[in-house]
């Protein structure tokens, strides 16, 4: 089959609901991004998910990854995950993993650190403030104001990441706990034949809550891992 073009209009490409946009990740470790080719015989549309890495660097790529066609992998994953969404406890506990996993990534009081480092924060300015008082009074140089300046500088700045670390570590558990509180009650008591019935976005929406990523393995499978753990589902 000859393909007329390798990027059709970015319009036609939105139009399809790809439902693991951004949860493909390929064997070579690069994110896998969403393509679509055009043939040029009768116009159908083939929608693939690519390897971002070997998309971009085409014959300088050593990645061996094949094209993935969407509709083969989309019906692998919602067969496998479709199948673990109706036993509420099953969600709870991966979540719960999750949630856990991500406080075990930081040891101790994250709220009172937090305002440590704002009251470290705050003191740093006011000696800044103080510093540059006394050069404005002649009791230090411009020299001693530099170095002094550029020490609280630094200080500051490691700081600074060292709050916005613990703020992201924080959102993120509370991210989860929404998430894990939200497919619960959307999804208690949901018959199967519900669940086929959601649409592709939808199921997108939950993958991305369950934090699920997709991919490729040997003999045609797909590794899935993620809140329910990880599968490797048979291809489509």
């Amino acid at each position: 089959m000859v393909l007329a073009e390798r990027r059709p209009p970015e319009r036609k490409r939105l139009a399809r609901r790809w439902e693991l946009r951004g949860l493909m990740r390929c064997s070579c470790g690069w994110k896998m991004t969403t393509h679509t080719a055009i043939s040029k015989g009768n116009g159908a549309a083939y929608h693939y998910y690519v390897c971002k890495r070997r998309q971009e660097r085409r014959q300088e790529c050593d990645c061996t990854q094949r094209s993935v066609r969407a509709v083969e992998v989309e019906r692998a994953v919602w067969g496998l995950v479709s199948d673990l969404l109706v036993d509420p406890e099953r969600i709870r506990s991966g979540m719960e993993r999750l949630i856990e996993q991500e406080r075990a990534t930081h040891v101790g009081d994250s709220e009172r650190e937090a305002e440590a480092w704002a009251r470290k924060i705050a003191e740093w300015h006011r000696r800044r403030c103080a510093y540059q008082d006394q050069q404005a009074a002649g009791l230090m140089t411009l020299e001693e104001l530099g170095a002094r300046l550029k020490e609280l500088e630094s200080a500051r700045t490691s700081a600074e990441r060292e709050l916005v670390a613990l703020k992201d570590r924080r959102r993120r558990v509370e991210e989860l706990e929404e998430d894990r509180d939200a497919l619960l009650e959307s999804l208690a008591g949901m018959l199967p034949e519900a669940l086929d019935d959601l649409t592709g976005e939808e199921r997108c929406r939950i993958y991305q809550m369950l934090r699920l990523e997709v991919m490729p393995v040997p003999q045609g499978r797909y590794e899935v891992s993620g809140a329910l753990c990880t599968f490797a589902a048979p291809s489509g």
